[in-house]
C-alpha cells in the first residue's frame, strides 16, 4: 500500500480523534504556547479541523518545540528533549503511523535482539565484541541525506512537508524575537517520529551489514553491537567507521573510564560486556550496575516522600506505588517496567537480592508491615504467563468499577457523581502520569 493511501486513511477527522483519545489526551507537559491539556480539550474538535485542513493542503506548519532538559547523572551533560504542543504532538502522532506503516517497523523488538545475542555467545561462533556508540547521533542527522532516503519510499508533497517542517523547528527555551526558529541540521529528540527517522536515516547501515556471513550486527538506535572474530575487528571497525562517516556520523573515541566505543573477548574466560543496559558474559544475563542503581534509587524515592506526605492515603499509595514499580503495567497494548525491560535475564540471584532491598528499606521507614509484590515472583509471570496473568496490572483489562476503587483507595478522590468520562479521565492521568515514571527508570541504555 501507497505511502500516500496511509495518509488519507490516517489523517481523518475520526483517526485523529482516535490518536488524541489513546495518546494526546492523558499525558504530556504544554509546549512553547502554554496551552495545557484542559485548555486544548476544550477545543479539541477545533484542533483537529485545523490539523486535518492544513495537513491536506501542505500547509501545516509546527510551532517551535519546548526545551527540556534531562540529567544524565553526574558529569554528564544534559540530554536535550523537545517538547511539541498539543497540536504539533497530535500531528506528530499521525504522521508517525503513515511513516511506520510505510517503512514497517524497522527497529528489532529488544527482547529478540537480546536473545540472538545470548544464542549467538552460546554458539561458540564468535570470539569477540566489539561496541560502537555513536556521537550526538540525533543532532547529526543530515536532513539532505534523510529526506533523500524517505522520497525512495515517499513522493507525496503534503508528507513530505510535514517531515520537513516537523525536524526543522528549533528547540528554545521561550519564546522571544531573534531566536533562529529553524535548523537545518538534526532530529529533535522527544518527537514520536524521532525514532522511526533514525531507523530510516540508519537504514543502509543495517542493510549492509546485517547480510555478513563472518559477523553478526545489532542495532538500537545508536549503539552498534557486532560479535566477530577477534582478528577482524580492527577491519570491521575500520570499514563501519568510514561508512557511518559518509552519513556525517562520529562514533565516540576509545578511552575514559567507561567507553562507549570498546571491543573484547567473550565466551569461556572472556569479559563482561554491556549492551542495551543488559551485562553479558559467557553463562549469565543480568543488568548493568547503574540501571540496577538507578532502580533502587527510585524505590528510595517512594518511601522519602511517603515518609513526608501528609495525606491520610499515603500508606495506600506508597503500596501502589511500590507495586507498581516491582511489576509494571500493561497500557494501551504497550508493556511498561524496569523488571519487563529486563525480563530476558537469568541472573535470578539479582531479583532475590532486590525483593530484599525492598524488605529492609521498608523496615528503614516504618512500612514492614505492608505486604507487597516480589521481583522473583514478577519476573516468572512476564516470562511464563504474562497474557493471563493478573500479578502484571493490565490497566487495558480494567473495569469502571476498578477504577473507581483504585481512584478512591489509592488517590483519595470521591467518585460519587461522576460521569463514566470523568472516571476514565481522572484514572489514565493518574496512570499516565505513573507511567512516565516508570520510563525514567529506563533512560538511555548503553
Amino acid at each position: 500500500m501507497s505511502a500516500s493511501k496511509h495518509f488519507r486513511d490516517v489523517f481523518t477527522k475520526k483517526h485523529l480523534y482516535l490518536i488524541y483519545l489513546s495518546d494526546i489526551r492523558y499525558r504530556g507537559a504544554p509546549g512553547i504556547d502554554r496551552i495545557n491539556q484542559g485548555s486544548f480539550f476544550k477545543h479539541h474538535a477545533e484542533y483537529i479541523d485545523i490539523v486535518l485542513r492544513k495537513a491536506h493542503t501542505g500547509s501545516y506548519q509546527f510551532s517551535s518545540y519546548q526545551e527540556k532538559l534531562i540529567s544524565k547523572g553526574q558529569n554528564k551533560p544534559p540530554r536535550l528533549i523537545s517538547i511539541p504542543t498539543f497540536r504539533d504532538k497530535l500531528t506528530l502522532k499521525a504522521l508517525f503511523e503513515v511513516l511506520k506503516l510505510t517503512f514497517g517497523s524497522s527497529s528489532t523488538f529488544l527482547h529478540k535482539t537480546v536473545d540472538e545475542i545470548v544464542s549467538e555467545i552460546e554458539s561458540k561462533d564468535y570470539n569477540a565484541y566489539l561496541k560502537l556508540d555513536v556521537k550526538e547521533f540525533y543532532p547529526s542527522i543530515n536532513h539532505r541525506i534523510l529526506l533523500d532516503e524517505i522520497r525512495k519510499k515517499i513522493r507525496k508533497r503534503e508528507i513530505l512537508s510535514l517531515i520537513e517542517n516537523a525536524i526543522s523547528r528549533a528547540t528554545i527555551l521561550k519564546p522571544g524575537k531573534g531566536i533562529k526558529k529553524t535548523v537545518r541540521k538534526g532530529v529533535p529528540q522527544g518527537l514520536s517520529i524521532s525514532n522511526v527517522l533514525a531507523n530510516i536515516y540508519m537504514a543502509p547501515i543495517d542493510e549492509e551489514y546485517s547480510i555478513a556471513n563472518n559477523y553478526k550486527y545489532f542495532r538500537y538506535v545508536d549503539d552498534i553491537l557486532i560479535l566477530c572474530q577477534i582478528e577482524d575487528i580492527k577491519r570491521i571497525k575500520r570499514t563501519i567507521i568510514n561508512d557511518l562517516g559518509k552519513l556525517d556520523l562520529e562514533v565516540h573515541p576509545e578511552n575514559g573510564e567507561n567507553p562507549k566505543t570498546d571491543w573484547g573477548i567473550i565466551g569461556e574466560g572472556g569479559e563482561e560486556f554491556n549492551y542495551l543496559g543488559y551485562c553479558f558474559s559467557h553463562k549469565k544475563v543480568s543488568v548493568k550496575k547503574e540501571s540496577i542503581d538507578r532502580l533502587r534509587e527510585s524505590i528510595i524515592r517512594h518511601l522519602t516522600s511517603f515518609k513526608y506526605s501528609n495525606t491520610c492515603y499515603k500508606e495506600e499509595q506508597l503500596k501502589w506505588c511500590l507495586n507498581l514499580r516491582i511489576t509494571g503495567c500493561v497500557l494501551n497494548d504497550t508493556k511498561y517496567g524496569w523488571l519487563i525491560y529486563f525480563s530476558q535475564i537469568n541472573d535470578i540471584n539479582l531479583l532475590y537480592s532486590l525483593d530484599q532491598f525492598v524488605i529492609k528499606q521498608m523496615g528503614r521507614f516504618g512500612v514492614k508491615h505492608l505486604t507487597v509484590k516480589r521481583f522473583v515472583r514478577a519476573y516468572y509471570e512476564i516470562r511464563k504467563n504474562i497474557s493471563n496473568t493478573k500479578y502484571i496490572p493490565n490497566f487495558d483489562k480494567t473495569s469502571n468499577l476498578q477504577k473507581c476503587e483504585t481512584i478512591e483507595r489509592v488517590f483519595g478522590i470521591d467518585t460519587k457523581g461522576m460521569k463514566n468520562d470523568d472516571i476514565e479521565f481522572q484514572f489514565k492521568k493518574r496512570i499516565f502520569k505513573f507511567v512516565k515514571e516508570l520510563e525514567k527508570d529506563l533512560a538511555k541504555h548503553s
